[in-house]
């Protein structure tokens, strides 16, 4: 998460940097654009990245809440001695 998050505000500084320079050439409307469209296309990937991450990490806890239960179910449960 914190390397998506550095990739987020990398994205976003090189947008800004593009944009400054856009404003050196003729067709401003157009190098915009272009870096619009970049930096949208980089933020949605890194949005896709997140929520795999997310749900990865979500079915883990699941899975470890799941443990648990059934580790105090078969614990509080008295076995059979005879």
């Amino acid at each position: 998460m914190l390397r998506i998050a550095a990739e987020r505000v990398a994205a976003t500084a090189e947008y800004e940097r593009d944009a400054r320079n856009c404003y050196q050439r003729f067709a401003v409307s157009d190098c915009l654009a272009r870096s619009r469209d970049r930096l949208r296309a980089r933020l949605d990937d890194l949005k896709r990245q997140e929520i795999a991450l997310r749900d990865a990490d979500r079915k883990r806890r699941a899975v470890e809440f799941e443990q648990r239960i059934r580790e105090k179910s078969s614990a509080a449960s008295p076995s059979d001695g005879s």
